[in-house]
């Protein structure tokens, strides 16, 4: 008898197949299958389905795109701390959305180095012809986090607030839906399909100022409180032609044992202050993040995604 997992479209949470069940990862008789917007991929085996802990990843693409992936996050509990940064020709305007999910929670805003010293971040909540309004940090206004937040530099040759709906082309072109990528076994792989996204005036989170806005790097925290929760599914969302972002996550730092309430409450505030602190101070692994294009990190190419060493 065949596997209906495995010639299944989607999952619902209910008898009736009426309500779709949340985009992530999806296991029956050994077969593990991605569901993203809706839709099943294609299976794959667990150990190739998630981006390993600490590690580096980079895409550079002449399309634009939206990259699945799974990030690993090892034991424990504690702050997981995700960078990602977004360079073109050594300019930082081709915006790159990114949403998280962990443990039934989504997570999409980011502060950056110099913010507020150096650095400002704006949005265009108050409409795109409105001058744009400075927000504590990228996602200020992209609340509840139910859409990815876009952060780099605001593009200058083309309008970047809009609906991406145009049957895509080749060579790609500007308003094309985005290709789905999905991670498997070390690199990202063409899914054959195509996504509508909307970039609204609030998802945007550019940065503008004289605090060296080209190699900023943008950083998100959140709180790791299941121990047993070890994995989170990653949204990238690339809607420009000519895909540019090298992205890492740091695993959970290991925090004193407490009770239940307590010790979410505490990895929350945690998490808050790690996210305020990286407004003003560099640590290690930013620095090296910012100088990858020195000696700092070592790369090894591959097709549609770069390795590096992470710093020591």
């Amino acid at each position: 008898m065949e596997n209906s997992f495995a010639q299944a479209t989607s999952v619902f949470t209910d008898s009736d197949l009426t309500t779709l069940a949340p985009d992530g990862y999806y296991s029956n008789a050994g077969i593990v299958r991605q569901q993203l917007v809706g839709v099943l991929l294609s299976p794959e085996t667990c150990s190739t389905c998630c981006v390993p802990c600490n590690a580096t990843v980079g895409v550079f693409e002449s399309t634009n795109g939206l990259y699945s992936s799974c990030l690993e996050l090892g034991g424990g509990t504690g702050a997981v701390i995700f960078r990602i940064q977004t360079i073109f020709l050594e300019t930082p305007n081709r915006p790159v959305g990114t949403i998280i999910t962990h443990n039934g929670s989504n997570y999409n805003r980011f502060t950056c180095k110099n913010n507020h010293f150096g650095i400002t971040l704006v949005d265009y909540s108050n409409g795109v012809a409105s001058p744009p309004v400075t927000v504590d940090y990228a996602g200020f206004n992209n609340q509840p986090p139910t859409t990815p937040t876009y952060v780099g530099g605001e593009p200058s040759s083309v309008t970047f607030i809009k609906n991406y709906n145009q049957t895509p082309s080749d060579p790609c072109a500007d308003g094309d839906q985005l290709e789905n990528y999905t991670y498997s076994a070390g690199s990202f792989v063409e899914q054959g399909t195509y996504q509508t996204v909307e970039v609204t005036d609030d998802e945007v989170g550019y940065a503008t100022g004289s605090g060296q806005v080209g190699p900023t790097v943008f950083t998100l925290v959140f709180p790791k409180t299941n121990a047993g929760s070890s994995l989170a599914d990653i949204l990238n969302y690339a809607p420009l032609c000519t895909t540019s972002m090298v992205w890492e996550v740091e695993s959970s730092r290991t925090t004193a044992v407490l009770s239940g309430h307590y010790q979410a409450v505490v990895l929350f505030l945690i998490a808050q202050l790690l996210h305020h602190f990286l407004q003003r101070f560099t640590l290690q692994e930013t620095q090296c993040l910012e100088h990858s294009r020195h000696s700092s990190l070592l790369w090894t190419r591959t097709p549609r995604l770069m390795w590096a060493t992470l710093c020591s």
